[in-house]
């Protein structure tokens, strides 16, 4: 119930001009400065005016209301249709330091945060009887957080607001500016709406993003849409007869445009005022929304035309007593597109939508009819009810089946419907499942349950009409509805990162996502060999060592759980390293007649394959690293010793050292005794 608070209009100041001609006025409410302007023409629907309340948006001059009736563009929007326009700003300053509406709690309530001051200027607005406001004409706008705060409101008071008009509004949920939660957007507005939430039956909205927005992310944009359509239970459509086709997108129930998404091309965080002075907030040029708006909200108005939805008939009514079927038909009119008919028969109840001011009935399992009411229950809840009798004969009782459910569930180009019948007086012995004029023969269980499995259906809407039977021949059918989407797969997004090299270690990481599915296997082949890839949360990488010098492509392919298959390609080079030769070291230790030498031998980029001790010309193979030879019985005299070490590089590096061996006293050497230690220094070896 709307409360009216006793708050005097009194003091509205004329901004301008006189009191007698249409001009724009200020008035302080309840903290808020409004502007509101009242227009000379004629009101268009019922003799009544619409009301507009339109919201501006953060840091807008920081007096959103006066920006508003500068920039916004609504007055020749207001002439036209004969609407008031109120334009408040926000309470004490608004919220977030930024003069914002405060849209990011969760907790919103009728009476907390800004929502009580607009209802309350709503309420006044109507008790004024000088603007001759229709409360059936209520609407609510606005731009960024204006926007959010219309959506907030439209949520919390569906039966004070007929409709919404949404430019960049943040979403609600979870006060996230990101959040494209279809559910939880439509379960938040729902839940704001508490006991009037019935009244979504006959609200209206309209979202509207610029492309090029920085600020609300126009995904956000599409999934409010989404969520109001979920919320008024409207079925997608084409383009909207209003907005500009090619821009927009639609959601209709009956023959009304119940939702409206539009995209402007190019357009960034702004309002499409369509004319005016504009700025960087309000694009004067291209589609005026004020008018746009206006326009949607005028012909689709699910309110206005509910008062004409009062007269209910029944005009037709047939028993058949060894069926046990009744049938009703009648007239609703007029304008009842948005109204529900019950009908009761011998406690049998059922309930439709009419179509074209006319309804019919076909109720199964009615033993015998005696008093038939049918009442019509119109947008505006109210009900008008009409009775008669059935005299006719009821015949043998005999109870048919009953179908106690009926689903469908789609994947892809399948369907999955299933149900349960049952028989009072015997036993459901079948079933009959017609789709798109084919009939498909379904067993049913001891239970009464059957199902059926069809797939290869084609993209579209479909109604699928079951009739079970039983042993008396007694039949009973339902229908169901279900449409078939059948989206491009898309292919696996993979994507690598540039290469990073060290000397001979090359390390290749990425990213491999996937919008449709999940990514399964990501393979890598580089210069035509393949390497395995393990995927973590989305990364990968692997590390190759010990690469040849030269140029290397690499190419990574995804695969989805689609068999969809995406891959990306980079190129990378491996420089030619210089490789260093070994050092070696020589010295040595002469006692006597005997010999040692000893040293060192190491490779900082490889392996010391052979070291050879020289001596006088004579090679001895001696151990890596760190080596000794120890050489006895030499004769006297000189002797050169020449140490090479060879890597695994196969690069040389030599050391030279020589030593003498003296004379033993007393010691001739002949040639005899020269040649016998040379033997015997030969056989030690």
């Amino acid at each position: 119930m709307k409360l009216a608070r006793i708050i005097a209009l009194a003091s509205l100041v004329l901004v301008g001009g006189t009191a007698t001609a249409a001009q724009w006025q200020v008035v302080d409410q309840a903290g808020m400065e409004v502007r509101i302007y009242k227009p000379d023409s004629e009101p268009l629907i019922n003799d009544k005016r619409a009301l507009m309340i339109s919201m501006h948006g953060c840091a807008v001059n920081m007096n959103g209301a006066k920006w508003m009736q500068e920039k916004a563009n609504w007055q020749p929007t207001a002439d036209e249709y004969g609407m008031v326009v109120a334009l408040p700003a926000a309470p004490n300053g608004g919220a977030y330091g930024w003069n914002c509406w405060d849209w990011k709690p969760t907790d919103h309530t009728r009476d907390n945060y800004f929502n009580s001051y607009i209802l309350e200027l709503v309420d006044n607005l109507i008790a004024d009887q000088q603007l001759n406001i229709d409360p059936d004409q209520v609407y609510v706008s606005g731009l960024s957080s204006g926007a959010g705060q219309a959506l907030i409101l439209g949520c919390l008071a569906p039966d004070v607001f007929a409709g919404m008009g949404l430019s960049a509004a943040p979403p609600i949920g979870n006060g996230s500016i990101n959040n494209v939660d279809e559910d939880l957007i439509a379960s938040t507005c729902i839940g704001f709406a508490g006991d009037s939430a019935d009244y979504f039956d006959t609200q209206v909205a309209s979202i509207i993003i610029g492309s090029e927005d920085r600020t609300v992310p126009p995904a956000t944009q599409k999934a409010i849409a989404f969520a109001m359509a979920d919320v008024y239970q409207a079925k997608e459509s084409n383009g909207s007869k209003i907005f500009p086709e090619e821009w927009s997108q639609s959601w209709v129930r009956g023959e009304y445009e119940r939702v409206v998404f539009t995209e402007i091309p190019g357009m960034g965080h702004a309002w499409a005022a369509g004319g005016g002075p504009g700025d960087d907030w309000a694009i004067a040029t291209g589609i005026s929304y004020p008018a746009k708006l206006t326009q949607f909200l005028f012909e689709n108005n699910q309110r206005v035309d509910a008062e004409a939805c009062k007269n209910i008939t029944l005009d037709e009514l047939d028993y058949n007593p060894d069926t046990k079927v009744i049938t009703a038909s009648g007239t609703a009119t007029k304008g009842c597109e948005n109204a529900i008919v019950n009908i009761n028969v011998a406690g049998a109840t059922d309930s439709k939508t009419p179509a074209n001011d006319e309804y019919s009935f076909t109720i199964r399992n009615v033993t015998c009819p005696d008093e038939i009411s049918v009442t019509l229950v119109n947008a505006s809840h109210e009900t008008f009810t009409v009775t008669d009798m059935y005299t006719g004969s009821c015949g043998e009782t005999k109870v048919p089946p009953v179908v106690e459910s009926f689903n469908a569930i789609t994947s892809k180009d399948t369907v999955y419907l299933t149900g349960l019948a049952s028989d009072a007086d015997g036993t459901v012995v079948g079933a009959t499942i017609a789709i798109d004029e084919t009939d498909y023969d379904v067993d049913v269980d001891d239970n009464g349950a059957f199902a059926l499995t069809v797939d290869g259906i084609a993209a579209g809407e479909y109604t699928a009409l079951v009739t079970v039977i039983d042993d008396d021949a007694l039949t009973d059918d339902a229908m169901t509805e279900f449409t078939i989407s059948i989206e491009e797969l898309l292919p696996p997004t993979v994507r690598l990162k540039p290469v990073e090299v060290d000397g001979q270690t090359a390390v290749i990481s990425g990213t491999a996502s996937d919008a449709d599915g999940e990514v399964l296997d990501v393979t890598l082949n580089i210069n035509g060999n393949e390497y395995p890839v393990v995927i973590n949360a989305g990364e990968f990488t692997i590390t190759l060592t010990d690469l040849d010098a030269g140029s290397y492509h690499a190419v990574a392919t995804a695969t989805d759980n689609d068999q969809q298959q995406g891959s990306d390609t980079i190129d990378f080079e491996v420089e030619e390293i210089e490789k260093l030769p070994p050092s070696v070291s020589v010295d040595t230790n002469v006692d006597g007649t005997s010999v040692t030498i000893f040293g060192t031998a190491s490779d900082v980029d490889g392996d010391i394959v052979e070291v050879v001790v020289s001596v006088n010309g004579t090679d001895y193979v001696v151990a890596n690293g760190n080596y000794s030879k120890t050489i006895t019985d030499l004769a006297a005299g000189s002797y050169d010793v020449l140490v090479t070490a060879t890597d695994s590089n196969d690069l040389t590096a030599t050391a030279t050292t020589s030593f003498t061996i003296e004379k033993e006293e007393g010691e001739e050497e002949n040639i005899w005794t020269y040649w016998l230690k040379w033997l015997k220094n030969f056989w030690k070896f």
